[in-house]
């Protein structure tokens, strides 16, 4: 079999761990990266006295898979669609609102929280995943296209042969790159010159097999992230100063403004944001400012929101 021929498909699951059944028509993803483990296992010792050395047959005591893989950032390619990739944050603890015509907003949420089941075709067999669940982490740095990294956790099904199905590309955007034409980023109202961006939710996901339930729950989340952005003088933005926001760890709102075109214009809001552990360091000469980023609740479940118009 050859290891580049390969289509990953998606799609929600109307009630948990029943098989939606995505097809290579409506719901193949634009995905890079793809790292899949189809048999994750947790084995108990068995190991009665001997009379000799050596060891005996394990037990296995449960087994479920996981899966990771990175899409790069773009919009629905119309106002009010959803992105190619919104099926990964559903599954990740995001609640999805479409407002038709006009946006597509994600929203944190800590119960009912969503899941996905996946079809994997690699040349001649299929790995499935029923009832995935997962968290997201994204990566922005400069003159690249920023990319989301999703790393689920699902219930295994069996692999079986399958032919390679032909499938249907999404009619997506093309992704853009983080520059100075495509990206503005604030925090505390300052318009910052960013040279990297990284965030990662943090989820707690568990898998969980007693008698009479099998799942994959997310029952935690702790977001954070990095900055790096050029220091700019005191009087310009005072982070360092005797009232600067990092001196101080003053919370302070931060946003990303990512492309122009309608349909691809891609809005991450934070609205209590503390900057931690700054440091300064250079990069290409410039000298740079980069801190931890510690993302608190507002009034909750509100540590961040994405909205796609």
């Amino acid at each position: 079999m050859k290891d580049a021929l390969k289509v990953l498909l998606w799609k929600p699951e109307a009630t948990y761990g029943v098989d939606p059944v995505p097809t290579n028509v409506a719901n193949v993803i634009v995905a890079q990266n793809v790292d899949i483990n189809p048999l994750e296992m947790e084995t108990d010792d068995y190991t009665p006295v001997s009379n000799s050395f050596g060891s005996n047959e394990m037990i296995v005591g449960a087994v479920w898979s996981t899966i990771s893989f990175d899409v790069l950032l773009c919009g629905g390619g119309a106002a009010g669609t959803a992105p190619n990739h919104g099926p990964m944050l559903r599954a990740a603890g995001w609640a999805q609102t479409v407002a038709a015509g006009v946006s597509v907003t994600y929203s944190l949420i800590s119960t009912g929280e969503e899941s996905g089941a996946m079809y994997y075709y690699m040349d001649g067999v299929l790995q499935k995943m029923v009832g995935i669940r997962g968290s997201i982490s994204e990566n922005w740095t400069a003159r690249k296209a920023p990319r989301l990294t999703f790393k689920g956790i699902g219930l295994n099904i069996p692999m079986v042969d399958a032919t390679l199905p032909v499938p249907t590309l999404p009619t997506i955007p093309r992704p853009v790159a983080m520059n100075k034409a495509n990206t503005v980023l604030t925090i505390g109202g300052y318009a910052a010159r960013l040279s990297s961006f990284t965030i990662d939710q943090n989820n707690d996901v568990q898998y969980r097999n007693l008698t009479g339930r099998e799942d994959v729950s997310i029952v935690g989340r702790r977001m954070s992230g990095k900055v790096v952005v050029e220091l700019p003088l005191v009087a310009e933005q005072d982070f360092l100063g005797a009232a600067g926001i990092c001196t101080l760890a003053t919370p302070a709102a931060m946003s990303i403004v990512h492309g122009t075109a309608a349909g691809n214009i891609i809005t991450r809001t934070l609205p209590r944001v503390q900057l931690m552990k700054p440091k300064a360091k250079s990069e290409a000469g410039i000298l740079m400012l980069e801190c931890d980023l510690h993302l608190a609740r507002n009034v909750g479940n509100d540590e961040m929101t994405s909205v796609y118009t």
